[in-house]
């Protein structure tokens, strides 16, 4: 039968696991997992529906899905100072929870007592539909997805699957303000994982941050700890060979190490996104990365897009390899790409920013722009510089001139063919924020080259 909890509040309940992240809850012969005390468990139950319901002030999680529980929903609920994570589907190969529908949840101030933690946390769940949440403040993760490879209780060796989820509308901002090498968004696989035919779209992204602790040497030769942030972030991550992801019309503002980062999959693909400003301050990685493994990544895709930044210590547009000396192509296609850079921001800094674009031979992994397009790569994909050459301000255009209504923290319409510009997602007051000039409408023409 059908069970629907509604309107109730859940608060101030305590935890019950404690210490630290041992695995991710898909072993439980062998490890315990990231703690998920949950002031509600769904346990091997279908049609069960959390509505209207506040989750405050608990030691623990929110809502946690196990044991093949399916055919579920968390809806229109908030999730606010938890200890853990908001929202948790937990299992392994034959114990995985599916068909969930997590849609139009806030969430906010979670992981406090355990920082491995972010809105939604799963380590399998596939056919779930993640929608329209709004999830702000968090250690660690906004959404974090993960298929891998482990074992069931009896010791049987099994492999858990996301496929087919659908991460859509999402709203993320301020992550990652305890911890690094994540995520804003982050899905995750294992070494010979099929595609997981998955959508990520039309998210928002902000302010993901990272964060480190380091012991460092002072002026006094005393050794001290050292926090550094922001630190090793990225906006959507496709780690470990996570394969067969759509990345469509998704915005992602303010990173560290890169908007995102193709970590050894294939058939990702990645259009309609406007990604704008990694900081690169730790000094590694560019504006987008992508690495790969032999006779693995393959088929990568990056079309349409816009990208916008500045002056970083890497100097880097990509950063990574798009190939490697045995005939394996990483990166099969980037074209029809809109590229706006900006240098510092300086007003008389013609001669620099042209320069630090096309004589940079740390702009890409094949060296200057040159370089790049001589490749294949970005040979339809559009320049825009903040000065000409000739040490006027702003490129001429020929097309017609466009402010936009949209603001960079919403995520962006999908716009076919060549007609995504950047007129569709930065803001009057983020052009003016970064000292660039108006910019084409989203009726721009890809085929005019600067």
């Amino acid at each position: 039968a059908d069970v629907l909890v509604s309107d109730v509040g859940f608060l101030d309940n305590g935890y019950h696991a404690q210490g630290y992240q041992n695995g991710f809850n898909y072993d439980p012969a062998s490890s315990l997992g990231i703690p998920d005390d949950g002031a509600v468990r769904v346990r091997n139950s279908t049609n069960i529906t959390i509505q209207r319901c506040a989750f405050a002030n608990l030691g623990g999680a929110g809502v946690v899905f196990e044991h093949s529980s399916s055919h579920s929903a968390v809806l229109d609920s908030t999730f606010t100072d938890l200890g853990q994570s908001a929202i948790m589907a937990i299992g392994n190969s034959t114990t995985q929870p599916h068909h969930l529908s997590l849609v139009n949840n806030h969430m906010s101030k979670l992981g406090r007592v355990f920082i491995s933690a972010g809105g939604v946390y799963c380590s399998a769940c596939p056919d779930t539909l993640i929608e329209a949440n709004h999830i702000v403040n968090v250690p660690r993760w906004g959404i974090h997805v993960r298929s891998q490879q482990g074992f069931d209780a009896n010791g049987t060796e099994g492999w858990s699957s996301s496929a087919r989820t659908r991460i859509v509308g999402n709203r993320i901002e301020h992550a990652g303000q305890s911890s690094c090498d994540f995520g804003g968004l982050s899905v995750i696989a294992y070494s010979g994982a099929p595609s997981e035919n998955s959508t990520i779209a039309h998210n928002g992204l902000r302010d993901v941050y990272g964060a480190k602790s380091f012991i460092a040497s002072g002026e006094d030769g005393e050794a001290r700890g050292q926090l550094v942030s922001p630190y090793m972030s990225f906006g959507v991550y496709l780690d470990n060979e996570a394969s067969g992801y759509t990345l469509d019309s998704n915005v992602i503002v303010n990173t560290e190490r890169a908007s995102i980062f193709y970590h050894y999959g294939h058939d990702n693909v990645v259009t309609n996104n406007v990604l704008v400003n990694a900081s690169n301050t730790a000094d590694k990685d560019g504006q987008i990365e992508i690495v790969g493994q032999v006779n693995y990544t393959r088929n990568n895709v990056f079309e349409r897009n816009v990208v916008l930044w500045g002056d970083t210590l890497t100097r880097a547009l990509w950063d990574g390899s798009v190939a490697n000396t045995k005939g394996d192509v990483y990166l099969s296609s980037a074209q029809d790409n809109a590229y706006i850079f900006y240098g510092t921001g300086n007003a008389t800094d013609s001669e620099t920013v042209c320069e630090d674009f096309y004589a940079n031979a740390a702009l890409t992994p094949l060296g200057n722009w040159s370089s790049w397009t001589e490749g294949g790569y970005d040979t339809n994909s559009m320049v825009v510089l903040t000065h000409n050459c000739d040490g006027t301000r702003n490129r001429p255009y020929d097309g017609p001139w466009a402010s936009a209504d949209a603001t960079a923290d919403t995520a962006a319409d999908a716009r076919g063919g060549l007609n995504f510009c950047l007129g569709a997602a930065l803001s009057a007051q983020l052009r003016e924020g970064l000292g660039i000039g108006p910019i084409p409408s989203a009726t721009c023409d890809f085929s005019q080259r600067w």
